[in-house]
Order: C-alpha cells, then structure tokens, then sequence
C-alpha cells in the first residue's frame, strides 16, 4: 500500500473551498497504477477539489476526471491524501486534494463559487 502524502508549504491551498458532493469518474493517468472509479467531491474550488477514494495516491499522480452530471473531462494532480479512519485502524478510505491542470475550467454546478 502506498503511504499517504502530505502538504508541504508550496502546496497551500488556494481560493476558498466549498463542500459540495458531485459525482466523478477518476481514471490514473499512471502506467504502473490501475484505478478507475467513481468517486465522489467533499469539497470544490476554481483550483481542484478534494475527494473520498478507497486508496491513498502518490503525491503528483495525474488523474483524469469526468464530471458525471455536465459530462466535462479535465485532468489534475495530487497534492495530498489523508486516511480518513483514525490511526491504528486499517484505512479504507482516503480524501485525496488535487490541483486542476487548468484551473477554473470546470464546472462543479456550485451557483456561487468564489473566484478566488
């Protein structure tokens, strides 16, 4: 199993977040990691998202990302991925942040997302 990756100081979260639960289909863009799932956001920004996933990812994974309910697809990075269980247990969940290749080009069906 992969071990979790952490926030470092460059990799500070921009924009405000806002929680919100949209369905995607994540597919690794990595040769040497099979995973292709639906998953599903906790929380948004112009910037990336954060997400529930049954495992953790090394940090700069690509992932591509089909928004289910407007059919875009757009490809990110990861930054972080925290077990979502307390330590000593066995982790099956992760939330998992990612940075956008192109920040504001997706549309996450949040009417009043901040631009910055």
């Amino acid at each position: 199993m992969l071990a979790p990756c952490l926030i470092n100081s460059k990799e500070r979260r921009r924009g405000q977040r806002i929680p919100s639960s949209v369905l995607l289909f994540v597919v690794s863009l990595d040769p040497d990691l099979a995973f292709c799932e639906r998953c599903q956001t906790v929380e948004v920004n112009h910037h990336g998202c954060s997400f529930k996933a049954p495992q953790p990812f090394k940090h700069g994974t690509r992932l591509r990302l089909g928004i289910l309910h407007t059919g875009q697809v757009t490809t990110a990075r990861v930054v972080y991925a925290f077990p979502l269980e307390p330590a000593g247990r066995a982790v099956k969940s992760w939330i998992v942040g990612l940075e956008l290749d192109k920040p504001g080009h997706v549309c996450w069906g949040v009417p009043s997302l901040p631009q910055s």
